[in-house]
């Protein structure tokens, strides 16, 4: 076989598969920090594919890398491309208050519940912040990719559901192997009202007060 090294800037699971030869096995790795070594079946091109959280391929199309090998004189073919990692996945969640389960469940199948992820701005971005949507899945998970160490705000909203906290703080960062879990919002069954102030004045401030049982 070929060995190959690879230098890696945050350990990750990976797996290689043959361009060039579809019956060829794929192989799995547990890569580390830092330079590892695996030896391929055969020469050729082989696909690096991320397994884990963590997205190393180009940052704008996020074609995956490639190790290209062609037959060498001797047993040994020194390949170092370095794998430096660009976008990191949170997974969070959208859980329902134990008295509004049915009520919130039903609200997130029916109407697609989706999430404003707000993007802080980079010299890249011309100092622009980004806005896009997270489309939250029926049983109440969603993932976002953020770039390394960016910053972006999570606000939930719908027109009957409440939501705590009310927004949330994210960042582009996990540590080795490991995803950044633990994103949860609670909702709650609630009510979106929409009123006017008659005659139109400037400067007034309306305020909604709820009333709990104790």
């Amino acid at each position: 076989g070929l060995a190959v090294r690879f230098h890696m800037s945050h350990a990750a699971p990976l797996l290689l598969e043959s361009e060039d030869d579809m019956y060829a096995e794929p192989i799995e790795i547990d890569a580390h920090r830092g330079e590892n070594r695996v030896c391929l079946s055969k020469p050729g091109t082989w696909v690096i594919h991320e397994q884990g959280c963590i997205k190393f391929g180009p940052l704008l199309d996020y074609t995956p890398w490639k190790v290209v090998t062609t037959a060498p004189g001797a047993r040994m073919r020194q390949v170092k491309p370095k794998l430096v990692a660009h976008l990191f996945r949170i997974n969070g969640v959208v859980a329902a208050s134990e008295q509004d389960e049915e009520v919130v469940r039903q609200a997130i199948i029916d109407d697609a519940l989706q999430l404003t992820l707000t993007v802080s701005s980079s010299e890249d971005d011309g100092g622009e912040s980004t806005t896009r949507e997270v489309i939250v899945a029926p049983n109440g998970d969603f993932s976002v990719w953020l770039e390394a160490d960016r910053v972006a705000t999570l606000v939930p909203s719908h027109s009957s559901l409440r939501f705590t906290p009310k927004s949330m703080v994210l960042r582009g960062e996990a540590s080795d192997g490991v995803c950044a879990d633990g994103v949860r919002l609670t909702a709650w069954q609630g009510e979106h009202r929409v009123g006017s102030v008659d005659p139109p004045l400037q400067g007034v401030v309306v305020k909604a007060f709820a009333l709990l049982d104790d």
